[in-house]
């Protein structure tokens, strides 16, 4: 089932009347990025600026899913962003679509439950 679309805002309000070159071109104007399953199921959006890390925008995907933010990958274009990077780095800002958003798809790792095998 699909959870009602949630946003999540980091950091200072986004200016109005932001353009896309502005999104491009600029550190200081925000994105909204949008997580949604393998499956297609969206998960929610979140507002971000290009500055900050990876590992920022899956503790706010962790905040909505409610899912440990060690167990989340994000993975953009086919490729999975590193946490330790800032959204820049990882060139999110250059993947805005026509709708104004940055479309990432989140995995869920399995959570096992410790075994008496592993001991």
């Amino acid at each position: 089932a699909d959870r009602p679309s949630q946003i999540t805002s980091l950091g200072p309000p986004a200016p109005e009347g932001g353009s896309l070159a502005a999104v491009l071109g600029a550190a200081e104007e925000r994105l909204l990025v949008v997580a949604t399953l393998l499956s297609g199921s969206r998960l929610g959006d979140v507002h971000v600026e290009p500055r900050q890390s990876v590992a920022d925008l899956t503790k706010a995907f962790s905040a909505l899913t409610g899912t440990p933010s060690k167990y989340i990958r994000l993975v953009l274009d086919g490729r999975q962003l590193h946490p330790q990077r800032t959204l820049l780095e990882e060139r999110v800002p250059e993947s805005v679509g026509e709708d104004g958003a940055v479309h990432i798809n989140l995995i869920r790792q399995q959570i096992f439950a410790p075994s008496l095998l592993g001991i």
